[in-house]
């Protein structure tokens, strides 16, 4: 599912890769991935309910970072990427 589709692969290495930064906010990646945002809405949707990604609302913001399962599959994403 998220190798196909490359909206989803680029959100999950991109939280990886800044897994420094606990909390990205929605409209920040929007822009870094390089999507719109309604996209953008649908994979954290996506991913959230496959349990890679958990999303936590501040205010009026939303945020999103990987969970453990996410962050196992991002390291082997990211794995296979530099393989190819």
């Amino acid at each position: 599912m998220i190798i196909r589709h490359g909206v989803a692969t680029k959100l999950v290495l991109y939280l990886f890769r800044n897994s420094n930064n606990k909390m990205n906010y929605e409209s920040r990646l929007r822009r870094e991935i390089d999507c719109t945002y309604l996209s953008l809405l649908f994979w954290a949707r996506e991913l959230k309910q496959r349990g890679f990604v958990e999303v936590i609302s501040v205010s009026n913001r939303k945020y999103l970072s990987l969970t453990t399962k996410g962050e196992k599959v991002a390291q082997n994403l990211d794995n296979l990427k530099r393989l190819i």
